[in-house]
C-alpha cells in the first residue's frame, strides 16, 4: 500500500561548492532544499551507504545537491530525472529482519511515498510500461538465507501489486514477463554461475498485473 507524506524534513543544504562542478552540497543542520520544483530534473544521485549500513541520500537538481533521506541504501532515477526511488532497511521483517522498503521521491511535488515494504533485501529496480503506457516498477529482491531471488511489481501510484518468490526473470517481450521457478537446492548453483534449467516457467502480462489490488505485507516480529 502506498503511503505519502509531505516534503521530507531531512532535505537539508549548506552553502558549499564542490570544486570544479559548482554544485552546492548539502549537510545536516542547514536550511531545507527549495521545492517543489515546477521545472528541472534530477541529474545525479549520491548515497552514502556502506554495504547494509544506510546513509544520507543526495540528489542533484541544477547546480544544487539536496539531501532527501538519511537512511537510504540504494537509489535509482526514474522518469528521466523527475523521480527517485530508494531502499531503506525498515521493511516488513523477514529472515534476520532483512526486509527493506522502497520509497519514491517526486521532484515536482516534493513529496515522498512508501510504495513497497517487503521481507527481502532490494537489489535492483527497473522501470517498464504496459502497452497502454502505464508505468510499472520491476523490483528484484534477494534473501540472505537461501540466497534466492524474488520479484515484485509496483504501481508507483498505488504500491506493490504482485510478488513471486524463488524466481528469476528469464526474458521480457513488450509488456510480458517470463519468470523461471527454481527449487531451494538449486539457488547455490545459480549463485555460482552454473546454468540451471527452471522446473517451471510462466508468462505474465504486465497490463493484467497492474490491475491487481495493492499488497500489504504483515510485519514479521523481530
Amino acid at each position: 500500500m502506498r503511503k505519502t507524506r509531505t516534503k521530507s524534513t531531512t532535505a537539508l543544504c549548506i552553502v558549499m561548492f564542490l570544486g570544479c562542478c559548482g554544485v552546492k552540497s548539502l549537510a545536516q543542520g542547514a536550511a531545507s532544499c527549495p521545492g517543489p520544483f515546477a521545472s528541472g530534473r534530477i541529474t545525479g544521485i549520491r548515497a552514502e551507504s556502506k554495504g547494509l549500513a544506510p546513509g544520507f541520500l543526495f540528489v542533484v537538481v541544477g547546480k544544487t545537491e539536496c539531501r532527501i533521506a538519511d537512511n537510504a541504501l540504494k537509489a535509482w532515477l526514474l522518469r528521466g530525472g523527475k523521480q527517485v526511488v530508494f531502499s531503506t532497511p525498515d521493511g516488513a521483517g523477514g529472515f534476520e529482519s532483512e526486509g527493506q522498503s522502497l520509497h519514491l521521491y517526486d521532484l515536482v511535488s516534493d513529496t515522498q511515498s512508501v510504495i513497497l515494504s517487503e521481507y527481502f533485501a532490494i537489489y535492483e529496480v527497473q522501470e517498464m510500461q504496459t502497452e497502454a503506457g502505464q508505468r510499472a516498477l520491476i523490483v528484484e529482491m534477494r534473501d540472505g538465507g537461501l540466497g534466492a531471488s524474488h520479484i515484485a511489481i509496483v504501481d508507483p501510484n498505488r504500491g506493490e501489486v504482485f510478488v513471486e518468490q524463488k524466481v528469476r526473470i528469464l526474458h521480457r517481450k513488450g509488456d510480458v514477463l517470463v519468470l523461471g521457478y527454481f527449487h531451494d537446492e538449486e539457488w547455490e548453483s545459480l549463485a555460482n554461475g552454473i546454468n540451471v534449467r527452471p522446473y517451471r516457467t510462466k508468462s505474465y502480462s504486465l497490463s493484467v498485473i497492474m490491475k491487481g489490488k495493492p499488497i500489504v505485507r504483515e510485519p514479521i516480529p523481530h
